[in-house]
């Protein structure tokens, strides 16, 4: 299958990798912040200029951290944040705790456990379109950026994404220029089909193991098309051949690196 045209939002290539900012500013992130702004840093010096994050990742440190590092070259950056997903009061209230609970051992693997338990057990889904806005507007404020690139749900339910509702959001967001495209990231071979037949959505964000049973769908709409998940899905390729694989599927526009390690990013150094 012949490549497809590159895809240029506006008017420029986007790096075929993307950075995947899921564990930037995590309390369960070895890095310090320090640490991962140079590993942003690195990532641009390498080339990459799409960044995937979310407001809830790092606890809106994620977005800050990728902020800083695109300012004052936001135009060259692909960004890509998403919202859905929030965590409760009482973990929004122990933030300003955080650099107390990064001095721990988190090389204690039992300590490692109960952070991220106890990160999973306080963390909602809110996908109200003025929740929607709203989220949007502080993952803006975060960014330092008056618009960003792709805005995407943050895996919601089927019946979310068949609410008229939110495709009425999405649609005034676009209008309102905030955001380019719009989408879902999801896990859910359904939820990316209905998502799809939104003629709003032209984004998706799906592991490169869904892909296939997708494939027909994807062709129809041809959607802004992020793979995630890229190492879970490698089986006995190296990290570099399977990202190598992925960016040149035809239906891949960037495949994301999810990584908190420098060594991995040179791994990946010189591939499209």
């Amino acid at each position: 299958m012949a490549r497809r045209r590159p895809f240029n939002m506006p008017e420029r290539r986007i790096s075929r990798i993307g950075f995947g900012g899921a564990r930037l500013g995590s309390i369960s992130n070895p890095l310090s912040m320090r640490a991962c702004q140079g590993l942003l840093e690195q990532a641009i010096d390498m080339g990459i200029n799409l960044f995937d994050t979310a407001n809830i990742y790092g606890q809106g440190d994620s977005e800050r951290l990728i902020g800083r590092a695109v300012r004052g070259r936001r135009d060259d950056m692909t960004l890509v944040t998403k919202a859905g997903q929030r965590f409760s009061t009482r973990m929004r209230l122990i933030r300003p705790l955080k650099p107390l609970v990064r001095m721990m051992p988190r090389s204690d693997p039992a300590t490692r456990r109960a952070i991220v338990q106890q990160r999973s057990q306080n963390v909602g889904k809110d996908f109200l379109p003025g929740s929607l806005v709203r989220e949007l507007e502080g993952s803006l404020r975060r960014l330092q950026t008056d618009r960003v690139d792709v805005f995407l749900l943050h895996s919601p339910p089927l019946e979310v994404v068949q609410d008229p509702r939110i495709a009425e959001t999405l649609a005034q967001l676009l209008g309102r220029g905030v955001t380019r495209k719009v989408g879902v990231s999801t896990d859910d071979a359904d939820v990316a089909r209905a998502a799809l037949a939104l003629p709003v959505v032209s984004a998706l964000q799906i592991p490169m193991g869904l892909l296939e049973p997708l494939r027909s769908t994807v062709s129809e709409r041809d959607p802004f098309l992020m793979a995630r998940g890229i190492v879970g899905w490698r089986g006995a390729r190296s990290v570099r051949q399977a990202f190598a694989d992925a960016v040149a599927d035809p239906q891949v526009d960037t495949a994301l690196l999810d990584t908190t390690s420098p060594a991995r990013l040179l791994e990946l150094a010189g591939l499209p």
